[in-house]
């Protein structure tokens, strides 16, 4: 496919995010975190979207690949268990800071200052790695399926989300969650759809058997561990998740949209990983793109994988772009200025 179509694609679903921004009314107050008005639905779509980005059409697939059924089964829970930690801490830190919008804020709260500090240090680093990941994996994913220049479509993506971001903040951020979600589940259900079309069940079961998911060796169990520990302490320090807690309307929808994002989660990394290892049952050769290389790339799949790829990158990157801008304005530039 020529790649200036791709290009126009691109271009067409940024614009119509950004236009689609255009009507919120916000001000101050919601720039940062939204007033305790946000119900389950909204709440889980948010969840969801702030949740998936690029990475989960690559990185499930790469783990199957390498790994066997604990590692496939761990790295699909490790998706999920950040959404439990929301579930039983969320409301009661909701409640003991109820104008709250990072969880650094609560920490200062329990153990001063310092403690506030090195959170609010270490959830920048983290949210920076992860920004800068999300971008240098534009490249290589859009490069898989398209002929695009991976630096031009991150120079698009980044003027589009800092645009929205600039002029509404947080408001934005969680309005466009909503858009990108269904447009995210959408796509997905049509990925699964042909590549279900394309094998029958027990072919899927036959090559995911061969490439490892029905194998559970030790090794595989201490490396699941492993990842489902290193992942839920990291998604600690994601202040997007803590952003959108703050913004619940009580304890119950807190609740709630944590068992829907967090099943979301857990299912939608658990077909990518069983993907990947029908991939490898298969031979192909480049583990993270097992799952992807099982689609014939024709012009329907491709436009279909760019939109979810744009969609992806997007969700998670404006997340991140704002979480880190709420960190530093509200954790350490005004803390400095307090001093």
């Amino acid at each position: 496919m020529n790649s200036n179509i791709i290009y126009l694609i691109v271009v067409a679903i940024l614009s119509t995010i950004y236009f689609k921004t255009r009507s919120l009314k916000s001000n101050e107050d919601e720039y940062f975190v939204l007033n305790k008005s946000e119900g389950v639905l909204g709440l889980t779509l948010s969840f969801y979207a702030s949740g998936m980005g690029l990475w989960i059409l690559t990185s499930p697939a790469e783990v199957a690949w390498y790994g066997l059924g604990y590692d496939i089964y761990g790295y699909a829970l490790s998706a999920a268990t950040p959404f439990v930690l929301i579930y039983i801490f969320g409301p009661k830190i909701a409640e003991l800071l109820p104008n709250g919008v990072t969880l650094a804020q609560f920490v200062e709260t329990k153990y001063g200052s310092i403690a506030q500090k090195i959170v609010s240090s270490v959830a920048v680093i983290y949210m920076g790695a992860f920004l800068v990941a999300e971008f240098a994996s534009i490249g290589f994913v859009f490069g898989s399926i398209s002929s695009v220049r991976g630096i031009l479509i991150s120079l698009l993506i980044a003027v589009t989300t800092l645009a929205y971001l600039f002029k509404h903040g947080f408001k934005a951020s969680y309005f466009t969650d909503k858009l990108q979600s269904y447009g995210i589940i959408f796509l997905l259900v049509i990925v699964f759809t042909i590549w279900f079309s394309q094998n029958s069940p027990s072919q899927i079961i036959s090559f995911a058997n061969a490439g490892g998911l029905n194998s559970f060796e030790t090794f595989s169990l201490k490396s699941a561990l492993a990842v489902i520990i290193a992942v839920t302490a990291a998604e600690v320090f994601s202040m997007g998740y803590w952003q959108r807690t703050f913004s619940a309307e009580n304890a119950e929808v807190i609740k709630k949209a944590s068992i829907f994002s967090g099943l979301g989660a857990f299912l939608t990394i658990l077909l990518l990983g069983i993907g990947g290892a029908v991939g490898a049952g298969k031979g192909l050769e480049t583990p993270s793109l097992s799952f992807i290389d099982q689609l014939e790339l024709n012009n329907f799949t491709i436009i279909l994988l760019v939109s979810l790829a744009t969609l992806l990158v997007t969700s998670s990157i404006d997340t991140l772009e704002n979480a880190i801008a709420s960190t530093i304005s509200v954790d350490i530039i005004k803390k400095k200025s307090e001093e």
